[in-house]
């Protein structure tokens, strides 16, 4: 079947004449411009290096990965979509949710002694070190290879993957991390508040719902077959680099920073917060994305360059795992990785 039309580009953002950026800040000094430069150049160039890196991996590494793939039958609706669901059994879950009660109780006690207003998304998340679940990680490997997941996920990026990471994610309500980006000013978010791609260069996820996930409490929202959106190199890079020095938040002093730098890169990974929503880009956008709750699966599979957002409460909570995945030949094969990915 062939893939539905699509549109070409992420949303473009005219910080110009935004109200919370040009319109607010007027024309950037010389030395504001230079700290601007300062701050975004270290990571530019760092995720320069590290994508470049990647690409040059992953033709090396593809020669590994020459079988035939008929018998991977979410591999298909990967590539045309960026996303695929499917269920876990009864018998699956209940052996991984044994394992996760211990973590889910300590993040329970962290994030419930720090009061709404002051919590980060850093509060309502929990690594799961390999070293202190050995064998957690051992049976959810057994049980993503049961499912074909890592082989689809490894044939999806063209490099063998096997588990990396694990994290809690507790979600609720009163979570302020995600919305009011603009209250200094009295703007309110726009309807794509937190629509984002990570700021890993290229990586793949599996987001597992421990708790059941309706419309109303945080179902995890993509954009269908934004995986497959062209994206310049110097703009995927900048709004990378971006997100990795942090100026993609959104408080005053942040913002009239990344205003200073030079036009083209303005970009961020985090984009939806600045857009306007009677943009057509935006609306076309908005009009591809589809919430996934547990009526679609349990288990999620998605890349991580596709545009997405969750979390976002409007009642009750959300408890999930985010699972993720790194290569198999990497020298720091047994290392944990701690970088923070929010969805």
């Amino acid at each position: 079947m062939k893939p539905a039309a699509l549109f070409f580009r992420i949303p473009r953002v005219d910080y110009a004449n935004h109200p919370a950026y040009g319109k607010l800040f007027g024309a950037p000094s010389f030395s504001l411009r230079i700290k601007a430069l300062k701050r975004f150049l270290p990571d530019f160039f760092r995720q320069v290096r590290l994508a470049i890196k990647e690409k040059r991996q992953s033709i090396y590494l593809s020669e590994l990965l020459r079988d035939d793939v008929h018998h991977l039958p979410l591999l298909p609706s990967l590539r045309r979509d960026g996303i695929v669901a499917l269920h876990l059994d009864n018998q699956e879950m209940a052996q991984i949710k044994h394992y996760t009660e211990p973590f889910i109780t300590l993040l329970q006690k962290h994030k419930y002694s720090i009061a709404p207003e002051k919590r980060t998304f850093k509060d309502k998340v929990l690594a799961v070190h390999p070293s202190k679940a050995v064998k957690f990680y051992t049976d959810l490997t057994n049980i993503l290879k049961r499912h074909q997941v890592i082989s689809t996920l490894s044939y999806y990026r063209n490099v063998p993957l096997v588990l990396s990471y694990i994290y809690v994610h507790i979600s609720d309500p009163d979570d302020l991390d995600w919305r009011n980006h603009f209250i200094d000013i009295g703007l309110p978010d726009p309807k794509s508040v937190y629509m984002h791609f990570d700021s890993t260069i290229q990586s793949m996820i599996c987001l597992l719902y421990l708790t059941p996930v309706t419309a109303e409490n945080g179902p995890f929202c993509h954009v269908q077959g934004s995986n497959r959106i062209k994206k310049g190199f110097l703009e995927y890079v900048a709004r990378k680099a971006n997100d990795q020095c942090h100026l993609d938040r959104c408080d005053p002093e942040t913002r009239k920073i990344f205003y200073a730098l030079p036009k083209f890169f303005q970009h961020k990974s985090e984009f939806g917060n600045d857009l306007i929503d009677t943009d057509v880009e935006t609306q076309e956008m908005l009009m591809r994305e589809r919430q996934f709750t547990t009526d679609n699966g349990n288990l999620i599979l998605f890349d991580t360059d596709s545009l997405h957002r969750g979390g976002m409460i409007k009642e009750g909570r959300r408890i999930m795992l985010q699972i993720g995945f790194k290569r198999s030949s990497s020298k720091d094969h047994n290392s944990f990785d701690k970088r923070m990915i929010g969805m």
